[in-house]
């Protein structure tokens, strides 16, 4: 699975994980996600090792922190292929760019394992396997998986069709070949065709063709230059891009951990214990709720 899409996405965003609002905020499901990682996070001891595997900018440090400003854990490491910039939320978390499937530690030196929404990215049978070896015994994995009938998988569906639709129109698909339009041309075929898609979706896509419009009115409104509206949609094409390629190794992510726990083989690794159940909000699933005991 390609880490392009992800490096260029964490590099140049400041929010702590990859949806609208943070877990802290308490809203619809990120109520659920930071309710269920509050009771996780409680069972922390002092000197506790904690790994969070797929961390992208750290979110669940971020939680963690919130909910424990002054941490007694030993060190909380966040583990991503990415090459992650941001700043550490506390002395005791860093970040380290390394591969899931060989993870540079040493082996039985971790106590938490940790994963929201990072471990399915990864070969599940490697990267399980690989977090026995660094837990110590009884060490103990938690993590939240993709679901693919989860909001978040469902709602992938819908932003990549009106991405994948947006992007065969010619402001999008070639917008360099605008440059023989007027400003006040350019700005009425952009908004043309922009008001036939949003009347041609379903009423579930009308949001993500209005959010995508808004981004090239706000091109349109700040810029009268030619050349640079058609720089700037390229950019905004490229971005649309990269989102759709984000959200459909999301989607094989939800399906491998499907095939996955469907074959039981997260048993392999966790035989003291292990359960697996349903995250939920308003009856609709959210996640996989996975938790091991080495």
């Amino acid at each position: 699975m390609s880490q392009q899409p992800w490096q260029s996405y964490w590099q140049t965003h400041t929010t702590a994980n990859s949806f609208l609002h943070e877990y802290e905020s308490g809203e619809g499901p990120y109520g659920v996600i930071a309710d269920y990682w509050s009771r996780i996070f409680e069972q922390f001891r002092p000197e506790t090792n904690v790994i969070d595997l797929g961390a992208g900018n750290g979110a669940l440090s971020h939680l963690y922190l919130s909910q424990f400003p002054q941490p007694a854990i030993g060190k909380w490491q966040n583990i991503d292929f990415a090459h992650i910039q941001c700043e550490t939320a506390h002395a005791c978390v860093e970040h380290i760019q390394a591969d899931m499937h060989a993870l540079p530690l040493s082996a039985n030196s971790v106590q938490q394992a940790v994963s929201m929404y990072g471990l399915e990215y990864s070969d599940l049978e490697q990267s399980m396997s690989e977090i026995s070896r660094v837990l110590v015994s009884n060490g103990q994995l938690h993590c939240l998986l993709h679901h693919p009938e989860s909001i978040i998988s469902l709602q992938s569906h819908i932003t990549i069709n009106v991405s994948e639709r947006l992007l065969k129109v010619d402001f999008l698909s070639d917008p360099q070949s605008l440059s023989s339009m007027t400003y006040a041309q350019i700005k009425q075929h952009c908004l043309k065709g922009l008001n036939a898609h949003l009347h041609s979706v379903d009423i579930k896509a009308q949001e993500d063709v209005k959010l995508i419009g808004q981004n090239v009115f706000n091109i349109l409104q700040f810029n009268t230059s030619v050349v640079v509206i058609c720089e700037c949609l390229q950019k905004l094409a490229d971005a649309l891009a990269a989102q759709s390629q984000r959200l459909m190794q999301q989607l094989d992510a939800a399906a491998q951990a499907k095939s996955f726990f469907a074959a039981n083989n997260h048993k392999a690794q966790f035989v003291t214990e292990h359960s697996l159940e349903l995250l939920t909000y308003n009856d609709r699933p959210i996640a996989y709720a996975f938790s091991g005991i080495k």
